[in-house]
C-alpha cells in the first residue's frame, strides 16, 4: 500500500509538472519541486529539453547524491561530446566570433599569448646596439589558434633592409591581424613590411568547418586612408571544376577608404559589413587593381555567422 501510494504521489507531481512548463521533478522525493529560472526557459524548448534529458527518469529517482554524479558522468561523456557538435552553433554578439571561439573553446578558457618577433634576429642584433631593452623588438600578443590557418601573401617589392623578411615578418603579422583588442594598440602596430603592397595581396583564414557567414569584422592599425579598393571574398570549391578560381565576392570596396579621416595619422577602429550569407571554410581579405599600391594593417579579422555540424572547437 505504501509503494502504491508513493507511485501514485509520483504520477501526481508528473501531472503536475506537464501542466507546468516551470516545474521540475527531482527524484523519488514528490514533495521536492524547483523553479526553473527564466533565463534557462528563454533558451527555448529544445535547449531546456536536451539539459533536462540527460538522466533517465529511473536514473534520476536514485536520490540526489547519486544523480549528480551520473549528471557529471553524462556531461563529460563522448556520446554528449559527439551530440555537441551535431548541429549548427550560431556566433552571437559583436566580438566573440569564429576566431575567439576557436582561441578560447567557446569562451570557456582565457586566449593564450605569445611572444612574436617583429622583426629579423639580424636587426634586432643591430638595433640592440642602440638599445639596451631587446624587448623593444618582441610583441606580446594573442596567439592565432591552433585549429585556424592563416595564409598571407604581401607583394612588396620595395622591401628595405631596415625591415623584416617576409619569412620572419609572417609570425608578427599573423598574430597582429587575429589581434582581438583596440587596432590602435602599441603591440600590434605593423611596420613598413605592410606599406604600399600591390593588388594580389591578401590574408586569409581557413577554418576547420563550414561557417554560414554572415557579417565581418575587420580593423586597420594606420595608414587606414588608403585601404580603398579591396574585397572580401569566400571560397567554393565547387566553382573550381568550371574553370574558375573558386573565389566568390561579397563585399566589393571601390570607393574611398571606410576607415576615411580628415586629418591623417589617426588608426581605423574596426568596422562591420553585413548582409552576407554563404557557407565556405576559406575567407579571405584581398586587394584589387588599384591607381596606386595601398597598405594593409588589417587587425582583428572576425567572422560571424552559424557554425555548421559537424564541428569541434576544442
Amino acid at each position: 500500500m505504501a509503494r502504491e501510494a508513493q507511485d501514485a504521489a509520483v504520477d501526481e507531481e508528473t501531472q503536475a509538472s506537464q501542466a507546468s512548463p516551470s516545474l521540475v521533478v527531482l527524484g523519488d522525493a514528490p514533495t521536492a519541486v524547483i523553479q526553473v529560472s527564466p533565463s534557462l526557459l528563454s533558451l527555448g524548448d529544445d535547449p531546456l529539453r536536451h539539459v533536462l534529458t540527460f538522466l533517465s527518469p529511473a536514473d534520476g529517482r536514485r536520490g540526489v547524491g547519486t544523480a549528480a554524479k551520473l549528471f557529471r558522468a553524462a556531461a563529460s561523456s563522448a556520446a554528449l561530446a559527439r551530440a555537441r557538435g551535431a548541429e549548427g552553433y550560431v556566433l552571437r554578439g559583436t566580438d566573440p566570433g569564429v576566431v575567439h571561439a576557436l582561441a578560447t573553446a567557446c569562451g570557456t578558457k582565457r586566449w593564450p599569448k605569445r611572444a612574436v618577433k617583429k622583426f629579423s634576429d639580424q636587426l634586432i642584433d643591430s638595433m640592440s646596439a642602440a638599445s639596451d631593452d631587446e624587448d623593444d623588438y618582441v610583441r606580446i600578443l594573442s596567439a592565432p589558434p591552433a585549429l585556424l590557418r592563416i595564409a598571407s601573401h604581401r607583394d612588396k617589392n620595395d622591401i628595405l633592409p631596415m625591415y623584416a623578411s617576409e619569412q620572419s615578418y609572417t609570425s608578427f603579422f599573423e598574430a597582429a591581424v587575429v589581434h582581438p583588442g583596440d587596432p590602435a594598440a602599441e603591440e600590434a602596430e605593423g611596420s613598413g613590411s605592410e606599406c604600399n603592397l600591390a593588388a594580389g595581396s591578401f590574408v586569409e583564414y581557413q577554418l576547420p568547418f563550414k561557417l554560414r557567414i554572415s557579417h565581418v569584422r575587420i580593423g586597420m592599425s594606420h595608414c587606414a586612408d588608403s585601404l580603398t579598393d579591396w574585397a572580401f571574398e569566400a571560397f567554393d570549391d565547387e566553382l573550381v571544376q568550371y574553370g574558375f578560381d573558386g573565389w566568390v565576392p561579397l563585399h566589393h570596396n571601390t570607393s574611398k577608404s571606410p576607415w576615411h579621416y580628415v586629418d591623417g595619422g589617426d588608426p581605423g577602429q574596426h568596422k562591420y559589413f553585413y548582409d552576407m550569407n554563404f557557407v565556405s571554410s576559406r575567407f579571405r581579405i584581398k586587394l584589387l587593381d588599384s591607381t596606386g599600391q595601398q597598405c594593409f594593417h588589417i587587425r582583428g579579422f572576425e567572422l560571424f555567422g552559424t557554425v555548421l555540424p559537424p564541428w569541434r572547437l576544442d
